[in-house]
């Protein structure tokens, strides 16, 4: 059967009043055992309810972070019209009225009202008590059934309502299909009422007898009685139940309606949107959730207006699966989930012209190997599948933000890089407000969306299932080389967690042992493109580099460094530190997960000062970061030389430069790669070669000198390419005729384009960690990357540095004259680790400064 496609491709907040009254039901805490499987936030700041690495430990937390979340990017409210828009294309009026008018409708045409709480207040008034919200349920499950068997969709799915608010329903980490994690209880809450749904093509099929039933509480505590086991993954609407005098507000209505529908997303992967309506005994008003935040219609008395009533009720329970929110592209057959997609292929963005035709698609999931959690941003899912010939590949889902780079064009521009994920294929885009299917009265509050699947070669684990320390290190080794390879290409990742460093496959076409993957928060640039300042909400809050970090601190006139690849590196450092110190080495090499979460790896996940503070503590005092003591001895060593490397170029980067670019840092970032690639290669030699380690304390690191060394050759690059440019340029013949290369006669003989390739340059930049050893220690140590400069440079006096040996631009022509005649030496200012000349310091730093 051929799957049915989305037809429109195109472009402190803790309060008490947050959890219900069936708070105690829903409020389940887990144990103090936290696993540390990551989250990717689509905007990596603390308001998230994707939550802290470790997960939340009660649904009251969940909540709270919900409510941030909306708060964070608000949508607006629906208006009375847009809400009839909506509702138009659920049911034709006549087919409402003629409901209405039927006699299992419990609405009342001569007295205008609905009669199904007649019972409940007649009751409470002969007792002279108030109607309670229980009294509600029961009422409007037989209310929502009468609809729902009215219009019961022509389709082979079984449908339901049913009363939920004591039954404590199971939320997930959405993969638990395969990978439960640790076994600890999950937290569980209670949807006062949910439209469930079973069957079909897009919703499991449950075998009879099996999982049916379950027991549930009585009232009065006495008994049980059985029921369909209601589960988030076959709920096709929650439904929320208040009281007209409730006073929570709507703030507190939207957060607990969203706690159930990023639940529905997270166990239904790939869900679109989801439907919440909430009902009183006199009104009702609609949630729909989706990737761009809320949408929140007006309060509807619907005894004054009974067909609003019928048409949510219908929106929400009756229609067909894709009007729901289920993804069309994922079906059920026989027990297994497939997704199916029309593959447009990997056409290059510079070749002009239609491509080939769309190939249909047909993957098995094996598994759910990665789900974001918060129910606002890209929505990614990521499944491990098998291909039509049993061949294992990685498919990705996930929704842009309109105005970014596609995830896609970023990897075909990547195809042929080694280190970075390969794509195979990939679906067209469809739309978030085309799925809202209405036009607004007005703009939307927030940017659209699109989604799309991606089709990927499938790698290994994460970095956090090692077979062996060296297996670690090779690992991070080739994503750090993945990493270098993006940045020459003129991409920056800005997204470097453990969750998106994966260890190569055996057999994979580039051999590379890590992989970087997950490039859809990255940016291109061109060679003299400007990098963009560092931005605290894009990356993974616990491994962003402090700038990062403390970007979403600064004032207004505050300088704020770029995003360039050396915040990159140090997000891989503290991917290093999240390895070494969450997890032990067990007796077999391989990887142990340590609970509880260390206190620093907690501490990573706190609000952008609290983390940027310890991080920048950490950096200066590398000796605080306890590695587990299973690691090697090396590994102190290496933690060492990457904080000492990461201290002083961060402090370097606090002063203010303008204009970076990629073209005015090849040459640093060329030697700076190869300098912190060294270290990793040092540790992975000491160890395989069984070296021993000398103490910390011999160790010495001359950034300065370093620093020198890399400004001299970036120099002599200049000067080359001046020389260059001089000789290209055309000779003045005399003041009335100047001679360009376009005027040039054909006989003039072709000029001889004069480059430096900074490779050749490399072998004479030293690395700036000096051991203290004799020569007669050299054997005794690891190799630490020191070239046959060192001994040389240790007598060196520094010269004083000109303006034309400023590493942040390369001067023009007219600057170059300039400052051969006036080459006035520059005071260096002096940092506690270095010169402030780098490829970050500012242009000139005069003896006044």
């Amino acid at each position: 059967m051929s799957s049915v496609l989305p037809s429109t491709p195109v472009r402190s907040l803790r309060e008490n009043t947050l959890i219900s009254e069936h708070e105690r039901v829903n409020s389940v805490s887990s144990q103090d055992q936290t696993s540390q499987s990551i989250t990717s936030t689509p905007r990596a700041n603390t308001q998230s309810s994707n939550g802290p690495i470790q997960g939340f430990s009660t649904v009251r937390e969940v909540a709270e972070a919900i409510r941030a979340e909306m708060k964070l990017s608000p949508e607006r409210d629906l208006t009375k019209k847009e809400l009839e828009k909506i509702l138009s294309t659920v049911a034709t009026q006549k087919q409402v009225s003629a409901y209405l008018r039927s006699s299992s409708s419990p609405y009342s045409p001569k007295r205008k009202k609905w009669t199904f709480l007649d019972d409940a207040l007649q009751c409470h008034k002969e007792k002279g008590t108030r109607l309670q919200e229980h009294d509600l349920y029961q009422p409007l499950v037989s209310l929502l059934e009468s609809i729902l068997q009215h219009f019961s969709p022509d389709d082979e799915t079984v449908r339901s309502i049913h009363n939920t608010a004591r039954i404590r329903m199971d939320h997930s980490n959405g993969v638990e299909e395969t990978r439960d994690e640790n076994g600890q209880p999950k937290l569980k809450s209670s949807p006062d009422l949910i439209a469930m749904i079973h069957g079909g093509r897009y919703f499991p099929t449950i075998p009879e007898g099996q999982s049916l039933a379950y027991k549930r509480r009585k009232k009065n505590g006495r008994g049980t009685a059985s029921d369909l086991k209601p589960t988030y993954k076959l709920c096709a609407s929650p439904i929320e139940v208040k009281r007209d005098d409730n006073r929570d507000g709507d703030e507190h209505y939207k957060a607990q309606c969203a706690l159930y529908a990023r639940e529905c997303f997270i166990q239904q992967t790939g869900r679109r949107f989801v439907f919440v309506p909430l009902i009183t005994e006199s009104r009702i008003r609609l949630y729909r959730f989706d990737r761009a935040g809320a949408l929140v219609s007006p309060w509807v008395d619907y005894h004054k207006q009974p067909s609003i009533l019928v048409r949510i009720a219908i929106l929400a329970c009756a229609q067909s699966e894709i009007h729901l929110g289920i993804n069309p592209a994922i079906t059920w057959e026989n027990g297994k989930r497939f997704i199916t997609i029309d593959d447009l292929g990997i056409k290059p963005t510079h070749i002009v012209g239609p491509g080939l035709p769309p190939v249909r698609r047909r993957y098995e999931v094996v598994e759910n190997t990665f789900l974001s959690k918060a129910i606002r941003g890209r929505g990614t899912c990521i499944w491990k599948v098998l291909d039509e010939d049993k061949t294992e590949r990685i498919v990705k889902y996930l929704w842009r933000a309109d105005g970014r780079t596609p995830e896609w064009e970023l990897l075909v521009k990547l195809q042929n890089v080694k280190g970075v994920a390969k794509i195979l294929g990939r679906s067209a885009e469809w739309s978030l407000f085309a799925d809202r299917n209405f036009t607004p009265d007005k703009p939307f509050a927030t940017q659209d969306r699109f989604a799309c699947f991606i089709v990927l070669e499938s790698y290994g684990p994460p970095l956090t299932a090692f077979d062996s320390p060296v297996h670690f290190l090779e690992g991070f080794h080739d994503a750090i080389e993945g990493h270098r390879n993006m940045w020459e290409a003129g991409i920056l990742h800005r997204d470097i967690s453990v969750n998106n460093i994966l260890f190569g496959r055996k057999g994979n076409k580039d051999n590379s042992r890590g992989v970087v993957i997950d490039v859809d928060l990255a940016i291109f640039f061109d060679r003299t493109d400007s990098l963009c300042k560092a931005d605290w909400l894009t990356g993974t809050h616990a491994f962003q580099s402090f700038n990062v970090l403390e970007s979403g601190l600064a004032r207004p006139d505050t300088f704020v460094p770029v995003h360039d690849y050396l915040d990159d590196l140090e997000s891989f450092f503290w991917v290093f530190c999240w390895v070494t110190m969450g997890f032990a080495v067990s007796g077999r090499g391989g990887a142990q997960e340590i609970f509880p979460l260390p206190t620093d790896l907690q501490l990573f996940q706190k609000d952008s000062q609290m983390a940027s503070g310890h991080k920048l503590k950490l950096l200066d005092l590398p000796k605080l970061m306890y590695l587990h003591p299973s690691w090697p001895a090396q590994f102190d060593v290496l933690k060492t030389q990457m904080a000492k490397f990461l201290k002083h170029y961060l402090t370097v980067k606090r002063e203010p430069v303008f204009n970076v670019t990629r073209d005015s840092l090849a040459l640093p970032s060329k030697c700076h790669y190869e300098t912190f690639l060294g270290y990793v290669d040092d540790a992975i030699s000491s160890i395989v070669m069984g070296k021993p380690v000398r103490a910390l304390k011999t160790l010495a690191f001359d950034f300065e000198a370093y620093d020198e060394d890399i400004e001299k050759k970036k120099a002599q690059a200049a000067a080359v390419d001046l020389n260059a440019a001089a000789i290209q340029a055309p000779a003045v013949v005399d003041s009335e005729q100047v001679s360009t290369l376009l005027s040039a006669p054909p006989s003039t003989p072709p000029r001889t384009k004069l480059t430096v390739d900074l490779d050749d340059l490399l072998p004479f930049v030293s690395s700036p960690l000096t051991p203290l050893f004799s020569s007669d220690d050299e054997d005794t140590l690891p190799s630490l990357h020191v070239t046959a400069h060192v001994a040389a440079r240790s007598s060196h006096t520094s010269q004083p540095l000109t303006p034309s040996q400023s590493f942040n631009l390369t001067p023009s022509l007219r600057e170059k004259r300039a400052l051969d005649e006036d080459d006035t030496p520059t005071k260096r200012f002096k940092t506690p680790t270095g010169s402030i000349t780098s490829p970050f310091a500012s242009k000139t730093h005069t003896p006044g400064a």
